[in-house]
């Protein structure tokens, strides 16, 4: 028993002079990794400063950007509104007659179903009589 004992620990010993190459190697691997992980990270860090300013310039574009765009839409709508015054007004002065005026509803029994209003109806509008 003794024997074996020996024999498995002679053994044991071969086996472990391979596996600390293996480990050695492992070990100058992940260092060599190591080493091109942090020169990479120094040079994306040196890239990230020479961007920086261009992506904040880039930032400070776009929100100029934003608030030409609000200006000009507003602008566009005020211009809009005041064309379409233009506009009915010239109309008015030609014919008159076009202006709209609210015309107050007539007086329907409450018992002729014409009476009701129905919702979405505008007030104001010209009341139409279907034949009887």
């Amino acid at each position: 028993a003794a024997a074996a004992a020996a024999a498995a620990a002679e053994a044991g010993r071969g086996r472990q002079i391979v596996p600390d190459f293996f480990v050695t190697q492992c070990r100058e691997k992940v260092k060599g990794v190591e080493s091109a992980m942090h020169e990479k990270g120094q040079l994306w860090q040196a890239k990230l400063r020479e961007v920086e300013p261009v992506a904040r310039e880039i930032s400070e574009l776009r929100d100029f950007k934003a608030q030409s765009m609000a200006q000009l839409s507003s602008f566009i709508e005020a211009r809009n509104a005041a064309r379409i015054a233009l506009l009915e007004d010239s109309l008015y002065d030609m014919l008159p007659s076009a202006r709209f005026t609210p015309r107050q509803p007539r007086h329907r029994s409450s018992d002729d179903p014409r009476a009701a209003v129905r919702e979405g109806d505008a007030v104001g509008a010209p009341v139409v009589e279907s034949p009887p």
